[in-house]
């Protein structure tokens, strides 16, 4: 994450471009590491069976504010340029809608929760999501 978080272009670029960036990690993720996601998915689940405490949570945490943190800069970096639509959305809501929509449906797909047919395109259905996201939340300058 330390070097994603050096990698991100929120700095330079605009922060539609930031944000594009920030999405297609999710999309990275799904293509290069499905064991990630399935290993995600199922401490998520042991967290939540077995009432683990915000004690015992506090560096996955911190591991989840680097992200968090790379964010907010893409999102300030928006209301600056005007890239992403920051006067109708908050970050939190922006922000929920990679990580509860991206991250759930790479997920999904990476522990076979979706219905697949031999003509499905996985991939394909993801890059959609991903460019139905960016087109909701960015706007031309």
């Amino acid at each position: 994450l330390e070097a994603e978080r050096a990698a991100t272009p929120a700095s330079g670029g605009t922060a539609a471009e930031g944000y594009a960036y920030f999405l297609e990690l999710f999309v990275q993720m799904y293509r290069e590491r499905r064991d990630l996601l399935r290993f995600n998915q199922f401490f998520n689940a042991y967290v939540q069976s077995e009432a683990i405490t915000s004690e015992q949570m506090a560096p996955y945490m911190d591991m989840i504010g680097v992200l968090t943190d790379v964010f907010h800069m893409i999102y300030e970096k928006g209301r600056e340029d005007g890239t992403l639509r920051t006067r109708d959305t908050t970050e939190r809501e922006m922000f929920s809608a990679i990580v509860h929509l991206m991250l759930a449906a790479v997920t999904r797909y990476a522990i076979g929760l979706i219905y697949i047919s031999e003509k499905t395109n996985q991939e394909k259905e993801v890059e959609r999501l991903e460019k139905m996201i960016l087109r909701e939340f960015t706007r031309e300058k």
